[in-house]
C-alpha cells in the first residue's frame, strides 16, 4: 500500500567533482521523488557512476570542489502560505499591537499563543496584558 502523500516533487540531480587541475571531472546522477513525511526516495536510488573522489588529483588540501545541478519537475500539492503584512493595522486577522523599539507590529494573539507558551500566558493567563490592545515589549 503506497503511503498517502500531500505533495511530491520529481528531482534529478547531477554531482560533478572537479579535478584540481581541471583536466578531468567525475560525475554521477541521481533521480527520485520527494514526498511529504519521507526523507524522500533518495535512499532507493544509487549513483549511476561511482564517484572516485580519492583518485589522485581530486582531493587537494583535504578539500574537493563539487558542482551540483538540480532539476525539479512534476511539482504537485505544494502551496505557499499567504503573505501577511504585519505593518497593516487594518488587517482583520490582527487583534493586538506589539510595540518593539518604537515600531508597531500588528499580530494575532491566537497564533502567537499557539507557537509560544510565553505569549499564551501573556494573552490568556492572569497578566495585565490580557486585556490590552497594545503591548510594549522591552529588551527584545
Amino acid at each position: 500500500i503506497e503511503q498517502l502523500t500531500l505533495w511530491s516533487i520529481d528531482v534529478h540531480a547531477e554531482f560533478i567533482i572537479i579535478h584540481s587541475d581541471c583536466s578531468q571531472n567525475l560525475s554521477a546522477q541521481m533521480s527520485g521523488i520527494g514526498r511529504k513525511g519521507e526523507g524522500g526516495e533518495w535512499a532507493k536510488y544509487r549513483r549511476s557512476t561511482e564517484l572516485g573522489i580519492y583518485f589522485k588529483g581530486f582531493v587537494k588540501d583535504n578539500k574537493i570542489s563539487v558542482e551540483v545541478r538540480i532539476w525539479l519537475s512534476g511539482i504537485k500539492g505544494i502551496s505557499f502560505a499567504p503573505r501577511i503584512d504585519f505593518t497593516d493595522p487594518n488587517d482583520p486577522r490582527h487583534d493586538v499591537t506589539l510595540v518593539i523599539e518604537g515600531e508597531k507590529i500588528y499580530v494575532s494573539k491566537q497564533i502567537l499563543a499557539f507557537h509560544s507558551p510565553v505569549f499564551s500566558a501573556m494573552f490568556f493567563g492572569d497578566f495585565a496584558e490580557k486585556n490590552k490592545n497594545e503591548i510594549e515589549l522591552k529588551d527584545v
